[in-house]
């Protein structure tokens, strides 16, 4: 059996012979298995993380000019983190790296939400910012979290 790829679509192959009673014997291609491939940019929750890296520096380009390398910094880094490391993982040979990948996402989903917490606390976001930046970085957090309970179940599966 061999495959071969039509736009991100794998398509595997298999040769069997079959005879024709009018002309005899021929080769006919049997296609029997599609897997799609993907890519982290296929993943809902790395699409919604590049939202939040958006609206994180939408939100800290208003925050006061002194804070430039200060929380509004740590914050655009942190994330920037998170969809970052959801496509290294998916670039990594196996589950298990992706895996590890998706908990360091995790991790910066959580230093993104005490940094958005320092924020509000110090008046740098009005209410419905925070609300509206809190609630997606907390979405973000549950696809992220139900991307590891699922893979890690596919690992114990193994």
């Amino acid at each position: 059996m061999n495959s071969f790829t039509v736009n991100n679509v794998i398509i595997n192959r298999k040769r069997s012979r079959q005879v024709n009673q009018y002309t005899g014997t021929q080769v006919c291609d049997k296609f029997i298995q599609i897997n799609i491939m993907t890519t982290h940019k296929d993943l809902n929750v790395w699409k919604k993380s590049m939202n939040l890296v958006v609206l994180t520096y939408k939100l800290t380009g208003l925050f006061p000019k002194e804070e430039i390398f200060g929380l509004s910094s740590q914050m655009r880094r942190a994330s920037v983190s998170i969809p970052s490391n959801i496509a290294e993982g998916h670039a990594r040979n196996s589950e298990k790296e992706l895996i590890r990948f998706l908990y360091i996402s995790l991790g910066s989903a959580s230093e993104l939400e005490t940094q958005l917490l320092i924020s509000n606390k110090l008046g740098f976001l009005n209410e419905e910012s925070f609300n509206k930046i809190n609630d997606m970085n907390n979405e973000v957090v549950k696809m992220l979290v139900s991307l590891i309970r699922s893979k890690n179940k596919g690992q114990s599966e193994k």
